[in-house]
């Protein structure tokens, strides 16, 4: 039990293959991601196309960045909701750790920079130690990550406690 915090990229795989305008062609990606032991899965209605997801990255304890995609993105309000984030968002973040992991008074500097720790329920430790640095460069490689897929991929983090 614990605070765990998950980044996601989405994927929207259109059901049609529209490049053929005089016939209804099912796209062969769409059929590629079916389930091989339940190729008739969607058989009852006309469903528009399927959504995949991809985990990209995942903490575990790391209250200072979710509550930074809480602050941030979330208006302040923990639900444990999927937070959609932008790639700024993600450039942004990976910013602040860099510059936190920089200073010579980490503590200030996140604060500053909206990167403090926050206690939770089993939230985990709140010092800016060694555990507060690995989050840190965790983060960093990501974003780093995240930002490398191609554009049509959307992404979502979402935390459970």
């Amino acid at each position: 039990m614990g605070l765990d915090c998950y980044l996601y990229a989405k994927k929207h795989v259109s059901k049609y293959d529209y490049s053929d305008t005089q016939n209804r062609i099912i796209a062969q990606e769409y059929a590629d991601l079916l389930p091989m032991d339940a190729p008739d899965i969607t058989q009852y209605g006309d469903f528009a196309g399927i959504t995949i997801n991809y985990p990209v990255g995942y903490w575990r304890k790391a209250n200072a960045i979710h509550n930074f995609f809480v602050q941030g993105i979330g208006g302040g309000e923990d639900n444990c909701e999927e937070m959609w984030v932008s790639r700024a968002h993600l450039v942004d973040l990976r910013s602040r750790c860099s510059d936190v992991l920089k200073a010579d008074n980490m503590e200030a500097k996140a604060k500053e920079l909206g990167l403090e720790t926050a206690d939770g329920f089993f939230f985990g430790n709140t010092e800016y130690g060694d555990w507060y640095k690995d989050d840190l460069k965790l983060t960093i490689e990501i974003c780093d990550h995240a930002l490398k897929l191609p554009e049509e991929y959307s992404i979502c983090y979402q935390a459970s406690w």
